[in-house]
């Protein structure tokens, strides 16, 4: 099972510098978390000192975008 957790934390500890907002966004990209696990896991991992209160709104939204899994299609040639 995936965790955002697990990644999250990977994450954190090869990129020291980065901020927890950005360590979590690099955690769902892409992975299609349901998003009330997207929403419960930001409250736990992400420092509420690393986004406004007024845009959490818009930084959820966006994460969520984030989180959504690309649909590619193959190329044949």
């Amino acid at each position: 099972m995936r965790s955002i957790e697990r990644r999250f934390e990977k994450i954190q500890r090869q990129h020291t510098a980065w901020s927890t907002h950005t360590c979590f966004a690099a955690a769902v990209c892409g992975q299609g978390f349901s998003k009330d696990r997207l929403h419960r896991w930001f409250h736990e991992l992400v420092d509420p000192g690393d986004y406004a209160s007024p845009e959490k709104g818009e930084v959820l939204a966006y994460l969520e975008l984030l989180n959504t899994p690309s649909k590619r299609t193959e190329i044949e040639p």
